[in-house]
C-alpha cells in the first residue's frame, strides 16, 4: 500500500511520528536514560532496545511494519505478535518493554514468557502508564471533564479486553512471574506547562503534541 512516494500509509506514518515523540518524552522523564536496569556496558543479546549497545545483537519486535529502513548493523526488526507463543532460538540478557497500555490483553502470560526467555542473571524492564490524571497537591477535581475523559477511555479499552492501566500492576506481575531483585518507580508526567524546571515544562509540551494525533481518537469520540 502506498501513499504518494511512501511505502507506508499516511495514518501509519503519523502514528510513527507520534511514537517518536513519546520516546522523546519518556527519555526526558527518565533524565536522558534509555533504561534503568543495570545491564552493564556489553550485553550480548537484547530484545527491543536501540543502538546504544554495539556489543549486542538487538532484536526489535512490533506488530506493525513501521520500522525504519536504515538501522545499525547489530539491529534486526521483526513483525510479530508478542502475545503469541515466543519461539526465540535463545534467551536474552535484557528484555525491554514500554508503552503498551491498551495493547495487551494478558499481561501475566507476557511476563511468564519474558521470564522463560531471560538468561539467568539477566534483566527485564517494563515501563507503562496509569491513564488517570492526578495532582501532587490534591488540586485536581474528580469528576471534571479531564477525569471523565480518562474514565471513559479506560472503560472503552476494558470493553475490548485490553488492559488500559498496566503501570500500577507491573510490579506484582513481574514478581508473580518469578523475577527477583525487583525495583519499582513511579514518575509523574506533567500535562501542563507550570513546572519551574525547564525539562519538566518540555514534557507536557511534547505530550500534547503526541496526543493531538493519537491512536486514542477512535476510542474516545
Amino acid at each position: 500500500m502506498k501513499t504518494g512516494g511512501d511505502t507506508m500509509p499516511k495514518r501509519m506514518l503519523i502514528e510513527n511520528d507520534r511514537l517518536d515523540l513519546m520516546h522523546h518524552l519518556l527519555v526526558l522523564r527518565c533524565d536522558d536514560r534509555l533504561h534503568y536496569a543495570p545491564i552493564g556496558r556489553e550485553p550480548k543479546r537484547i530484545l527491543d532496545l536501540g543502538d546504544a549497545y554495539p556489543s549486542a545483537a538487538v532484536l526489535g519486535n512490533d506488530l506493525s511494519p513501521v520500522q525504519p529502513n536504515e538501522v545499525p548493523p547489530n539491529v534486526i526488526f521483526e513483525v510479530d505478535d508478542i502475545e503469541a507463543e515466543w519461539c526465540f532460538s535463545s534467551r536474552f540478557d535484557y528484555i525491554h518493554c514500554r508503552y503498551l497500555a491498551g495493547s495487551v490483553g494478558d499481561w501475566p502470560r507476557l511476563m511468564e514468557q519474558a521470564f522463560k526467555f531471560t538468561k539467568p542473571g539477566g534483566w527485564v524492564e517494563f515501563q507503562d502508564f496509569d491513564m488517570r490524571f492526578f495532582s501532587t497537591d490534591d488540586t485536581f477535581v474528580q469528576g471534571c471533564a479531564a477525569d471523565q475523559w480518562a474514565k471513559e477511555l479506560v472503560l472503552a479499552l476494558e470493553t475490548m479486553d485490553r488492559e488500559p492501566e498496566p503501570g500500577p500492576k507491573l510490579e506484582k506481575w513481574v514478581r508473580d512471574a518469578g523475577f527477583a531483585n525487583i525495583s519499582h518507580q513511579v514518575l509523574p508526567i506533567p500535562v501542563g506547562i507550570w513546572p519551574k524546571e525547564r525539562r519538566m515544562r518540555l514534557e507536557p509540551a511534547t505530550s500534547r503534541c503526541s496526543s493531538k494525533d493519537s491512536k486514542l481518537s477512535p476510542y474516545v469520540l
